[in-house]
């Protein structure tokens, strides 16, 4: 009886240990190739198989055990972050007939890929409606959108109590920033028109 019971509970321990299992572990090292396993205190003594390449120190893994043998059959996919990207202030170049406006000077940047504008410029005798300002080329070149569009609203004032609204509009392959038609500024000079928005730089 006691033989047969120690044959019954060999075959199911060989049973058990032939069975495959699924576990979680990290890499260790790369060369040798060590392992170590979720919920172990150490890492595995001996190199584990591996049906990957390319495992590196850090590698979160998938293995799968089968006759005390480990070998590694999966990663998990490491998402790496975006670098930032910020281009710092800088100046808009004012187009011919139009000036800074003291205190608030028309600058540009982008950020992780936001364009930045602000700042505000003084229309002067033969100020263009169409070409107000030029985006500066360190912020142009990580423009990486190709469609020209209203970017912003803005409400100016004249000296002497005029009041004006309009919409400021990029031309994105030259960086320039204008409103046309599309404002009820008057032909004559001395419009303040504050030059702010903020808009994706890869629209």
């Amino acid at each position: 009886m006691w033989a047969e019971l120690k044959t019954i509970i060999s075959d199911l321990r060989s049973s058990v240990e032939s069975k495959p299992e699924l576990r979680w572990g990290r890499i260790t090292a790369a060369d040798p190739l060590t392992l170590k396993l979720d919920a172990d205190s150490d890492a595995l003594h001996g190199t584990p198989a591996t049906v990957l390449d390319g495992l590196t120190s850090g590698d979160r893994v998938l293995t799968v055990i089968q006759n005390r043998k480990v070998t590694v059959i999966g990663k998990v996919p490491v998402k790496k972050p975006k670098p930032s990207t910020d281009t710092g202030w800088h100046n808009l170049k004012l187009a011919r007939g139009w000036k800074t406006v003291t205190g608030h000077t028309p600058r540009a940047r982008v950020r992780n890929g936001t364009l930045f504008v602000e700042g505000a410029a003084r229309r002067e005798a033969g100020g263009s409606l169409t070409h107000i300002a030029t985006l500066p080329a360190q912020v142009l070149s990580k423009v990486t959108g190709s469609k020209d569009s209203f970017v912003g609203t803005f409400s100016a004032l004249k000296a002497g109590g005029g009041h004006a609204h309009g919409e400021l509009y990029l031309t994105t392959s030259s960086g320039v920033i204008g409103t046309g038609d599309y404002t009820t500024l008057d032909l004559y000079a001395g419009w303040v028109v504050p030059l702010t928005f903020t808009i994706s730089a890869d629209q």
